[in-house]
């Protein structure tokens, strides 16, 4: 027989009394589930459909994921009972030792229904078995009297991949079982900042207009939906990353937290980022690093406290060039059969053509492959980057072939901060690639490498990824025209 929770099928079976399974049948009798430290409340009747099921902490501030509530339930629902023992059938020594191994192990739940309630109580496991003691309480619906009760030996169907053929261990049914008496709180959390749409009033998709964000990192920036375009607005000759914009709107829609915690008078510290959703209605998120001596990063909506991870949280700390397409040639190079493009530097100069195939391919000007492939694999390796497939999930973390920053190019400031790249050196002396209407100049720092769009006036940081090696001097970007004509 299977003591258990099957709500799909409608059928609770929790006693082995006929007559009180029978009253019991009905999933929309349950009221609460009674834990150690926290329990819960069916504010609706339990119904099949589970997205409709509302179940809550007693005070109604908290929400629980009814999915992971039911998941819970089934797992519970695993126990095979193999008979019934009575008190009769124990000596009076057995018996009291049995109910104090039964008090020392201390593990229960109690189910609460609108007419009766039943405690389960974890009993020892029996030595050499995988049987164990369970004890059922059948009390009054407020669990103070009780009204029937019995013993069974039971073992748990737990799932097969538990145990090892080679090295069986009869202790590993038990112990899953009695972990579901212990659970914590956070177990049954529905741990997403936004709930549902009802809960903040519109649709991700089509109610956000515009989020602004300030944090102590940068300086304070907006996305806006409608336009899809940041404020500041992105440098000439680089494009507002609208992909990225829209991944991160998703981001947000499906953000979870580690832990809920509700406030009280106590509020955290150590703020270091505000967040302003502007649509059909306006929520404010705040981002602290404190909360009761506690560090770690915290997220304030509304009375609750939202526990979160540092890659989650990063994405709070960003600044505006994060949603920007930092490339030298951005959007321009989609649906182009071939990139044709001019190398120079001082007086010598060449033409070169990469089609679009499968395969890296560089042409010279009259269809002949080069053959220093690989020095323009590296070159371009920096200003394209990888192919990016399958790219969904949000992230500000770097990616090759994107600039780190871009600036803006002003000759008096640029001067001042790399004088050994001047006016001139720009001119006669720099490696100079020509493509796209674009005129870009590459210069190569210790740590850095900076591609000058001459036209539009922006700089492009990139960090050196092909630094030199003692043992492979080659394996690195070469900026002198002599390495790319033959």
């Amino acid at each position: 027989m299977l003591i258990g929770t099957f709500f799909l099928k409608e059928k609770f079976v929790f006693f082995a009394d006929e007559k009180y399974e029978t009253s019991l049948k009905d999933p929309s009798q349950l009221r609460r589930i009674y834990f150690k430290n926290f329990d819960l409340e069916f504010v609706k009747p339990l119904t099949p459909n589970l997205n409709e099921n509302h179940i809550t902490t007693v005070d109604r501030k908290l929400s629980f994921d009814p999915i992971k509530v039911n998941g819970w339930l089934n797992a519970l629902g695993k126990i095979v009972i193999q008979r019934k023992v009575s008190k009769e059938d124990f000596s009076n020594l057995e018996y009291t030792s049995l109910m104090a191994k039964f008090h020392s192990i201390g593990e229960s739940v109690l189910f609460q229904f609108s007419n009766k309630a039943l405690k389960y109580e974890l009993g020892p496991k029996i030595p050499g078995s995988e049987l164990f003691y369970l004890r059922l309480l059948k009390l009054s619906v407020d669990g103070k009297i009780v009204e029937g009760e019995e013993i069974i030996i039971a073992r748990n169907e737990a799932p097969k991949e538990l145990y090892d053929p080679k090295n069986p261990n009869p202790s590993i049914g038990y112990e899953s079982f009695k972990r579901l008496f212990s659970v914590s709180r956070r177990l049954f959390l529905d741990l997403r900042v936004f709930t549902n749409i009802s809960e903040i009033g519109f649709d991700f998709e089509k109610g956000i207009q515009k989020i602004e964000i300030d944090n102590l990192r940068n300086k304070t920036f907006s996305l806006d939906f409608f336009k899809m375009t940041s404020n500041p607005f992105p440098f000439k000759g680089v494009s507002q990353d609208e992909k990225k914009q829209l991944r991160f709107l998703d981001f947000l829609k499906n953000l979870q937290s580690d832990d809920i915690l509700i406030l009280d008078s106590e509020q955290p510290t150590n703020k270091i980022s505000t967040i302003k959703i502007i649509g059909k209605k306006n929520i404010n998120l705040e981002l602290f690093r404190t909360f009761k001596e506690r560090n770690g990063y915290f997220l304030k909506k509304d009375n609750k406290l939202y526990q979160i991870n540092p890659r989650d949280a990063s994405a709070f700390l960003g600044n505006v060039q994060s949603f920007w397409i930092k490339k030298p040639f951005g959007k321009i190079l989609k649906g182009l059969s071939s990139f044709d493009f001019q190398l120079s530097q001082g007086k010598e100069s060449a033409s070169f053509s990469i089609p679009k195939s499968a395969d890296f391919l560089v042409l010279k000007n009259n269809g002949e492959k080069v053959k220093n492939k690989m020095a323009f694999l590296r070159l371009f390796l920096i200003i394209f980057g990888p192919q990016e497939k399958n790219l969904n999930s949000f992230s500000l973390s770097y990616k090759p072939g994107e600039a780190v920053r871009v600036s803006e190019f002003r000759n008096t400031s640029f001067s001042e901060r790399y004088p050994q790249f001047s006016t001139s050196f720009l001119e006669k002396q720099s490696f100079k690639l020509e493509a796209l209407g674009k005129e870009l100049h590459l210069l190569k720092l210790r740590d850095e490498l900076l591609i000058v769009d001459m036209r539009n006036k922006v700089i492009f940081h990139y960090p050196e990824i092909f630094p030199k090696n003692e043992e492979n001097p080659e394996d690195t970007i070469s900026l002198m025209i002599k390495d790319y004509i033959e």
